[in-house]
């Protein structure tokens, strides 16, 4: 019988050694909450502006200007009003188009002159900048003192531009109103040379 009294003796010995682990690491510590993290207030000056919208591969645009010209044909000055009108293609900071220009002015001893021209315009934009040029054809003539009619030629030329835009139309900075300078050289029987400055809206 002494068997069964050392069995009982060792089993009372190997639980509570089995129990101590198990209670033990119940009564650990659970571990401890996250750190509260709060993001700092955002400012409006943090915010980015948005974004102006994508602009199209391509658009049409319509031009329209006025300004002041000063011309000179065989060492005579002339002055006229430079009146214009484009119509074409904008493809992002590329531009092609027609332009029809009309040129009515006077010499300085007051002979009526008129200039009319039809050409072709080629521009590039900067930003708010932009610089033109093309070819033009057209008409040019002076009235006459004493005798009806006047001295009537047909022209061919060149011609350069160059625009600043003001005042933008739009968040695409393609309408605006702006600032222009132009030059040209026509041949008119001899060289006409002419050189303007105005205003013009791009729609």
């Amino acid at each position: 019988m002494r068997p069964i009294h050392v069995m009982k003796g060792a089993s009372a010995l190997f639980v509570p050694a089995l129990l101590v682990p198990v209670m033990a690491h119940a009564q650990e510590a659970p571990p401890p909450d996250p750190p509260n993290v709060t993001s700092a207030p955002v400012s409006a000056s943090d915010v980015p502006p948005p974004e102006p919208p994508p602009e199209p591969k391509a658009r049409g645009f319509l031009s329209l200007e006025g300004g002041y010209a000063f011309e000179s044909l065989y060492g005579v000055p002339m002055t006229s009003a430079d009146l214009s009108a484009a119509v074409g293609a904008q493809f992002g900071n590329f531009a092609v188009g027609g332009i029809l220009e009309g040129m009515p002015g006077s010499t300085q001893d007051g002979l009526q002159t008129m200039a009319m021209t039809l050409g072709v315009l080629f521009e590039s934009r900067f930003d708010r900048l932009r610089i033109g040029e093309g070819l033009r054809f057209g008409a040019f003539n002076v009235s006459r003192v004493t005798t009806n009619g006047g001295l009537f030629s047909l022209s061919a030329g060149a011609f350069g531009r160059v625009s600043y835009d003001v005042v933008d139309l739009d968040d695409a900075h393609t309408q605006a109103i702006f600032f222009i300078v132009k030059g040209s050289i026509d041949t008119v029987d001899a060289a006409l040379f002419g050189v303007s400055g105005g205003l013009g809206v791009r729609f």
